[in-house]
């Protein structure tokens, strides 16, 4: 079964895909950034794949204003990482967490940020792609995990609030 496989210690590049996303909050009303995907019924955090040469961070960005139409900014945070030139739970911008899954033969390595947008600004409308077909939601922080229709997200949104109840 896929779900149990290891991860190689080489990839190619055909063996392998490198997406970002968003975990995005709007601080001063307590909610969370959800995409509903319409033709399968299902909540996901907004993600995409990674252009060449295009940084990661930008990337997450990049989709989640694709996906949801909203305009985001990297939050800083006080995520623990081993980046050199960061104190322990110094504010910062990195990845707070990379999700793997396989799919359709190969790797598909995943760098979360946390990020935040006002959940009242006006969306950007036509940027999604063919077959994309997502509807912008907001809810409440402390509904966010639940919602999700993915386990993998549902945690990556758990490990984005335990990081945001630090910033208090």
């Amino acid at each position: 079964m896929e779900d149990n496989l290891s991860i190689p210690q080489v990839l190619s590049a055909e063996n392998f895909v490198i997406s970002a996303g968003t975990v995005c909050f709007d601080v001063s009303k307590s909610m969370i950034l959800l995409l509903y995907h319409r033709p399968k019924d299902e909540y996901l955090l907004p993600k995409g794949r990674v252009n060449a040469g295009e940084r990661f961070s930008d990337a997450a960005l990049r989709e989640t204003l694709e996906e949801s139409g909203v305009t985001a900014t990297l939050l800083p945070s006080p995520i623990e990482t081993l980046a050199p030139g960061l104190s322990p739970g110094e504010l910062n911008t990195e990845p707070f967490v990379v999700s793997t899954a396989f799919r359709s033969g190969a790797w598909k390595f995943m760098f979360w940020y946390i990020a935040q947008a006002d959940y009242s600004a006006p969306r950007s409308y036509g940027k999604q792609e063919a077959g994309e077909e997502f509807d912008t939601v907001w809810v409440p922080q402390a509904r966010a995990p639940g919602v999700l229709s993915y386990p993998d997200d549902s945690d990556i949104a758990t490990k984005a609030l335990s990081i945001m109840a630090k910033r208090e």
